[in-house]
């Protein structure tokens, strides 16, 4: 008779190597199934950082000297500082993939096994997926600010008020952190209709384009990730000819219209706003990041044995943040009624 202890080692030894090249599947499938991770992967920015915590620099004026000059005139140059260094945390995710000792000795032997570890690891997948999909969208305050920092602080619906990456956005001489909002509920040329919900979309696409950082090329939002609701009144709008979308994007099961040149990307993540109307996000991705640990990247962690348990416990771990560039760039368009 085979010592059930034997057993458990040799199957929990097979289970640690079969982990070892997984994190390329996990990462295939999370990337499909949520947009704004696909997204930013496929425009190369999903990038690999390392450090104690993440780091990196923002224009936060432009050049202030006087450019003209006359023949021989004497330049008076200063040094001057238009960047500012931000910081972020790492935030970390992970889930367990758990078996029981009961289920890996005596309910599930053999080929069993694996198929059980198998469904286990992808119900872990599919909860970690899940919840970063979520997060992407919020304002990372939510379980003590240890949750990604989403869309909802890179784009609040008031962008003169609170901190985002230690840099206060009410303070004088920080508009440079600010993003653009339209309030299509509260604006008062803005009467409920498809046509005033274009001109919204536009005037938006205009306010995200005035700075003049990333040339004709990269000045506007190239995609906007939008709820249910408001791809639907988009939709409504537009005659049968009008009716264009990022085959990229489609190839890969997402939802697309164009407009203006931007992609338009239904996330079924992206909430209501704050008085449960439509939304959209529009994304300059130029500058925009979703920095990762390279060393935590869905690592999978082997299967250990709790000391004071009975089972196994396997890990996949990620760790990373959305940064941001340049805020002036991004914005929201909010307060879209149903029609």
């Amino acid at each position: 008779m085979a010592n059930p202890t034997s057993r458990t080692i040799s199957y929990t030894s097979v289970l640690a190597a079969t982990l070892e090249d997984r994190a390329p599947g996990f990462i295939d499938q999370v990337e499909k199934q949520i947009p704004l991770w696909w997204w930013l992967k496929s425009h190369n920015r999903y990038r690999a950082a390392g450090g104690e915590a993440i780091t990196w620099s923002v224009r936060n004026q432009l050049q202030q000297s006087e450019a003209s000059y006359a023949g021989f005139e004497v330049s008076g140059l200063q040094e001057t500082d238009e960047f500012t260094t931000l910081l972020a945390n790492w935030k970390q995710y992970r889930m367990p993939i758990i078996i029981s000792g009961l289920d890996l000795n005596v309910k599930n032997r053999g080929k069993k096994v694996f198929d059980l570890y198998d469904a286990r690891e992808q119900a872990a997948l599919n909860g970690l997926q899940e919840q970063l999909g979520e997060h992407l969208y919020l304002d990372g305050t939510g379980n003590s600010s240890k949750r990604v920092t989403g869309l909802a602080a890179l784009c609040p619906e008031d962008p003169t008020t609170g901190t985002l990456f230690n840099v206060n956005r009410a303070t004088a001489g920080n508009e440079y952190w600010r993003s653009q909002i339209v309030d299509h509920a509260g604006a008062a040329a803005h009467a409920s209709g498809v046509l005033s919900m274009r001109r919204g979309m536009e005037e938006l696409r205009i306010l995200c384009g005035r700075g003049k950082a990333g040339g004709n090329g990269r000045r506007y939002p190239d995609v906007a990730f939008c709820t249910e609701g408001y791809l639907r009144n988009y939709s409504d709008m537009l005659s049968t000819q009008q009716r264009f979308q990022n085959t990229m994007a489609a190839d890969n099961g997402f939802t697309t219209l164009t407009f203006d040149g931007m992609t338009l990307m239904e996330d079924q993540d992206c909430p209501l706003d704050a008085e449960s109307e439509d939304q959209a996000y529009f994304i300059n991705s130029d500058f925009v990041e979703l920095r990762y640990a390279a060393a935590q990247n869905f690592l999978s962690v082997p299967p250990e044995k709790p000391i004071d348990q009975d089972g196994f416990v396997a890990w996949i771990l990620w760790a990373g943040e959305l940064t941001l560039q340049n805020a002036n760039k991004q914005g929201l368009h909010f307060g879209i009624a149903v029609i």
